[in-house]
């Protein structure tokens, strides 16, 4: 089995135009375990994807093997969020409709 360096896996996704911290990448080989899984250790654009994925979710919700309590928190924090969003959205909404002569309903 080959393993994938952390170099080799940042040079890879630098080849692709994208801004990566070399420490990411090193989390990322060490959390994904179908990462260094691969027997060949020939990386094509999959691996991109898994990155890509890897890092969308990380510090989310979503985030695979965090505990229970951590994945409420932070659903609790993206609600939260979402509630100031609508918030500013309604102000903002109540402002155009006034610059433009609607009366609010």
């Amino acid at each position: 089995m080959s393993k994938i360096s952390a170099d080799e896996a940042f040079q890879f996704i630098h080849s692709y135009a994208w801004k990566v911290d070399r420490g990411e990448v090193e989390q990322w080989l060490r959390e994904d375990p179908l990462v260094q899984a691969d027997s060949e250790g020939l990386m094509d654009e999959g691996w991109m994807y898994r990155f890509n994925d890897w890092r969308q979710v990380k510090g989310t919700a979503y985030e695979p093997g965090i505990d229970t309590q951590t994945k409420i928190n932070r659903l609790l924090e993206e609600v939260d969020c979402l509630k100031q969003e609508i918030k500013k959205l309604k102000d903002k909404n109540l402002r155009l409709e006034r610059q433009c002569g609607i009366e609010p309903i």
